[in-house]
């Protein structure tokens, strides 16, 4: 019930139009103030068939360089088909794509880096998907309730998985996470009841709760970590984890069964995958940045002649959240999730990702 009602509220949410500021080819685009770029906005009436989106438009003699599919552009159109995406796209925003329940195919250009909040909620038409590997993450409900996807390929890029990102995608069968990503959120394939393995990379850090909960299929999971990440006692949900194989690296199958939630898995052999544990901090060229995951304080530790002019923490859609000149910044008022932190320094300009737990 409380999923159904979700899923209302949010398509009832798609009334408020998104402002336009012109039509190409009946495509509607909103200027990004101050510059060239725009985004693809939602327009009265809706989308239909199959849509081509150009990777430049011009309005006004005006060349813009197509850079977004806006919030809720295309939500709720549920006779569009397909849609192919420019490779100048770098981001697709919340509810972009939700509701789209016609949808069969969509193109996802090499340059995106982040897929938003409930893009793709309830688009039961996809069958398959593959992430490109230019995308740092994937937010909360972005494929929620894509009961029709069989198969999903994740980028070698991808940094988080948001809450729910898979939730009730009913349909699939196996998941493999990269070995790029640090961060699983909840119930991030709760409700996948056609699921039957997983494997986790090497650099996961923190799962969140009920991750695989209700997926009753489930009997298998392959781990890439020599030394057991600490996890939430509900971690894998309400199941009987002594039911799923375990899968560990060579040499580790000691400290699984030592393991505090580990152990209660039934821990069959080695995963013949060399395994490594990533390091807690990042260091690139004169500056390191720890401890990864950040959680209340995110610190920046000079070498060498370089030195710190300004530190700029930005969300997943550019936006500036933090600023500071110190070689510390609070960020444990913000929410968790990738971050981009831009350090300008007398050597230069360095730019990392970095994560919020």
């Amino acid at each position: 019930m409380k999923k159904n009602l979700f899923f209302v509220m949010a398509l009832l949410s798609l009334s408020i139009a998104t402002a336009q500021d012109f039509i190409a080819d009946h495509i509607a685009y909103k200027i990004i103030p101050g510059t060239t770029t725009v985004e693809v906005a939602k327009k009265d009436g809706c989308y239909n068939g199959s849509v081509v989106i150009p990777e430049t438009v011009t309005n006004n003699a005006t060349d813009y360089t197509v850079a977004y599919v806006g919030k809720s552009a295309f939500a709720g159109c549920s006779a569009v088909t397909a849609v192919s995406l420019p490779n100048s796209v770098v981001a697709i925003k919340t509810l972009a794509f939700s509701g789209c329940t016609g949808l069969t195919a969509i193109e996802l250009p090499d340059a995106l880096t982040s897929i938003g909040f409930s893009s793709f909620l309830g688009c039961t038409g996809l069958t398959s998907l593959e992430i490109p590997n230019s995308v740092t993450s994937i937010n909360d409900n972005a494929f929620r309730n894509c009961n029709g996807l069989t198969s999903v390929s994740l980028g070698e890029s991808l940094v988080v998985l948001g809450d729910k990102s898979f939730e009730n995608c009913s349909s699939l069968t196996s998941i493999s996470i990269p070995d790029s990503v640090y961060y699983i959120g909840d119930s991030a394939f709760s409700d996948c009841g056609a699921l039957t393995s997983a494997t986790l990379g090497n650099s996961v850090v923190i799962i969140g709760q009920l991750l695989f909960n209700f997926c009753p299929n489930l009997d298998s999971i392959t781990v890439k970590q020599s030394v057991p990440f600490s996890i939430f006692e509900f971690a894998f949900g309400f199941i009987d984890l002594s039911e799923i194989d375990l899968y560990v690296p060579a040499g580790s199958e000691l400290a699984y069964k030592d393991a505090d939630v580990w152990k209660d898995f039934n821990i069959v052999g080695a995963n013949p995958i060399a395994a490594f544990r990533m390091e807690d901090s990042s260091e690139e060229g004169s500056i390191t940045v720890f401890p990864l995951p950040a959680n209340n304080r995110l610190n920046i530790k000079e070498h060498g002649t370089a030195k710190l002019e300004q530190a700029t923490l930005l969300d997943f859609n550019g936006d500036i959240v933090k600023t500071s000149k110190a070689q510390s910044m609070d960020v444990s008022s913000l929410n968790k999730g990738l971050y981009t932190l831009k350090l300008e320094t007398t050597e230069g300009v360095i730019t990392k990702k970095v994560i919020k737990k």
